[in-house]
């Protein structure tokens, strides 16, 4: 009789213990979630961000052959 006390105690004890872990990997869980959700919003802004500045890339480039090009053909002239 004593013995089935102590292990239904210990059950209780795994049970109990397995409620806390599971709400600590729930509670880690979300904020890996949330700490994702804040990459991925970071990861567009800078994606947008390289993208704007291809593009300006892109125009500087394309006066500065214009430039070139000018001048090159001033210099013939």
């Amino acid at each position: 009789m004593l013995n089935r006390r102590r292990a239904q105690l210990k059950e209780a004890r795994q049970r109990k213990r397995m409620i806390v872990v599971k709400a600590e990997i729930e509670m880690k869980n979300l904020k890996l979630y949330m700490e994702n959700q804040n990459i991925i919003e970071e990861n567009e802004k800078l994606r947008k961000q390289a993208m704007l500045l291809h593009k300006e890339n892109q125009t500087l480039l394309s006066q500065l052959q214009k430039k070139l090009s000018e001048q090159n053909s001033n210099t013939k002239n």
